[in-house]
């Protein structure tokens, strides 16, 4: 393991190259942060935090289903302000000071990288700009993941070990698991390292470990209730198949493409990858820097089998203690190349990453809004809208972001059924049948439907099937307008009979009843 290398003239001149980065990302997303309408999850924060440190404690652990620090900390914040901006702020603090971190981190774990270049490579990336206008936890968990390598180098693995790191690090562990559960993995990974290459720091590494597992104890009665919530709907198939979704997460963490058929051009450079490794074999050089190549290798595998034994679904946002470890990895597998091929090799990755992501942010970012595009939505109802047009939004989680910026006159319907703040249940929001249909759509001679979201989440499909076919039969659009990630129509029902137009007064049994006929058909 290399722990310290002789800086050349490039590396000291990195520091100014990593400044440069983190303050680059911080003028692209504060602006963003600002003009960006909030989605379903934000929309959760904001309830969440909007009744005191009592409240945000519970909905965190049961509504939530998360660690409650992070609700109890914006809790505190939003004290201070309460627009969705001031409230993403935070997420852009934690996204620089985790930035800020890398270059220390570069010294540390990849000597003989370019602390600037590599913190160039980790900040122009659509996941650290994503984190840093979100509402949510994942900024926070990318700095303590800086924060953790740091600490736990300086620790358990340098030559001059530190009693202060050592403290520090027993802290943070406590932090970090109060933040988000996942960090013990990382926590695993990094147990590991320390017995393959420090063993004479076992007994501290455990005895912090044992600090933090003490602390951590009053939840370990919660966890399991929350990790129960979500057996079933998003269980990994087969330990393979969670394999294969975090090793999807880390690539695009890694190398960010905007086009179809991403996994299969992944899988390509992967073995191009392989094939080049094997004919360069000769000029590999030994000495190269391996800790975190384990560690981020042993928290791979700790992760995948880790959250398929729960039973839980993870998405991108859910690996973003892997962040920072994955950018650092891909420079260590470098510097186990002789100098001169180490030096095209970084030179290429570092520009194909970086193009990559610029081509990805700026259609990511063109629209100028996250999904939903709710600020849009709620100006056209309120140019278009007339009284007594009831507003059904599909899928239901998206009526909450949608009435933070519709102030109108209108009802707001969630379809099928609103969110019950009380237990977060995803089965809720699924239309299984013509009749679920006709029973949750408002009554009216028009109503105005917003459909929007993925149709999908992991082992859930929401039947947006079933809602286009009943719309099909029973309505007609007399308005069609498409934004970004959603869409609006306004409808006005069909008598199939007589072909004439219901008006106000059609009873709502009879949909009901035509709605269940139509069901017993298509079984048929």
């Amino acid at each position: 393991m290399a722990i310290a290398q002789e800086l050349s003239i490039s590396k000291v001149r990195s520091p100014s190259a990593a400044l440069v980065a983190v303050a680059t990302i911080v003028a692209l997303t504060v602006p963003l942060a600002y003009l960006l309408n909030i989605w379903q999850d934000e929309a959760y924060t904001l309830h969440t935090t909007a009744g005191g440190f009592a409240y945000a404690f519970h909905q965190a652990l049961g509504f939530e289903q998360n660690a409650p620090l992070y609700f109890l900390l914006l809790t505190a914040w939003r004290h201070l302000g309460d627009s969705a901006f001031f409230l993403r702020l935070p997420s852009v603090f934690c996204i620089a000071g985790a930035l800020a971190l890398v270059p220390g981190l570069v010294r540390r774990y990849v000597p003989s990288a370019d602390s600037g270049l590599v913190t160039w490579v980790a900040a122009w990336n659509p996941f650290t700009v994503w984190a840093a206008v979100e509402m949510r936890v994942y900024a926070l968990i990318v700095l303590l993941s800086a924060v953790l390598l740091l600490t736990f180098f300086d620790a358990f693995l340098a030559e001059q070990r530190s009693r202060l790191s050592t403290l520090a690090y027993a802290a943070f562990c406590i932090v970090a698991l109060y933040t988000q559960y996942y960090f013990a993995f990382l926590l695993f990974a990094q147990g590991v390292a320390v017995v393959v290459y420090r063993r004479q720091s076992v007994w501290r590494f455990l005895i912090c470990a044992a600090v933090a597992v003490a602390a951590f104890t009053p939840m370990l009665a919660i966890v399991p209730n929350q990790v129960a919530n979500f057996k079933g709907a998003f269980t990994p198939p087969s330990p393979l198949r969670a394999n294969a979704v975090l090793a999807a997460i880390l690539a695009r963490f890694l190398l960010p493409l905007f086009i179809a058929h991403a996994k299969a051009i992944y899988l390509a450079l992967a073995v191009c990858a392989l094939g080049v490794a094997i004919a360069v074999r000769k000029q590999f050089a030994k000495g190269g820097d391996g800790t975190i190549l384990v560690l981020t290798g042993c928290a791979f595998i700790a992760f995948a089998f880790g959250t398929y034994a729960l039973g839980v679904h993870l998405l991108d946002r859910h690996a973003a203690a892997l962040y920072l470890p994955a950018q650092l990895a891909v420079f260590a597998v470098f510097s186990f190349l002789s100098p001169p091929l180490r030096r095209a090799a970084t030179t290429a990755w570092a520009a194909l990453a970086l193009t990559a992501s610029t081509v990805f942010l700026a259609h990511a970012y063109a629209p100028l809004a996250k999904q939903g595009d709710w600020v849009r939505v709620a100006s056209y109802l309120h140019e278009h809208e007339g009284p007594g047009q009831p507003i059904a939004v599909f899928e239901a989680e998206n009526a909450l972001p949608f009435s933070y910026y519709y102030h109108g006159a209108n009802r707001v319907v969630a379809v099928p059924a609103a969110v019950d703040f009380r237990r977060y249940d995803v089965t809720r929001f699924v239309l299984h049948s013509a009749g679920d249909v006709a029973r949750s759509l408002p009554e009216g001679s028009r109503f105005w439907l917003i459909t929007a979201g993925e149709c999908a989440s992991a082992n859930i499909r929401f039947g947006c099937d079933v809602l286009e076919r009943f719309i099909g039969l029973h309505y007609r659009v007399e308005r069609d307008a498409k934004f970004y990630g959603s869409r609006v129509r306004l409808l006005r029902p069909l008598d199939k009979a007589g072909g004439r137009l219901y008006g106000s007064t059609v009873p709502l049994q009879f949909m009901v009843f035509q709605a269940g006929v139509a069901s017993l058909n298509e079984v048929g």
